[in-house]
């Protein structure tokens, strides 16, 4: 008997309320392997989940962005995974710009949060032709940034 081997979903987010909303959506997928990749030092509700910890990075560190180009690299070259969704931030931008260089399948997910605008990297996924989900209507143009509703 052979077993049917599931797609792997790359989940990039920041911690905080990033990793909260990525847990939150990802909590009812099970048509996917979910991997985890968060700059959370414990991200992990299911101890079992696989994951990877990233290093922090955002603009007011850009030195550590690019060893964040780097290590994004080596994770999505590494699980090779169907695709990649981020909420954000940094690390995730990065994860979903590799996966569309790779063929990857790729969706951001811009933050609750972000009620007046776009995060900077929401902005800069748009731009680089990823979708982008926002949780605010006013915020979709219908075309490069859609709303389908919010995760909270």
């Amino acid at each position: 008997m052979t077993s049917v081997k599931r797609p792997i979903l790359l989940c990039v987010s920041s911690g905080g309320g990033h990793l909260e909303q990525m847990l939150k959506i990802t909590k009812n997928i099970y048509k996917f392997t979910i991997i985890l990749v968060s700059t959370e030092q414990n991200p992990m509700p299911d101890k079992n989940m696989p994951h990877f910890i990233l290093s922090d990075y955002n603009k007011k560190r850009p030195f550590h962005v690019f060893l964040g180009i780097f290590e994004t690299l080596r994770v999505v070259r590494g699980v090779k995974p169907d695709c990649v969704l981020s909420t954000g931030a940094a690390p995730g931008l990065l994860a979903c710009i590799w996966g569309k260089l790779f063929g990857i399948r790729v969706l951001w997910v811009d933050s609750v949060a972000n009620v007046e605008r776009l995060s900077l990297s929401g902005r800069i996924a748009k731009y680089c032709r990823i979708p982008v989900l926002s949780q605010w209507p006013h915020l979709s143009d219908g075309a490069k940034v859609r709303y389908f509703g919010s995760v909270i």
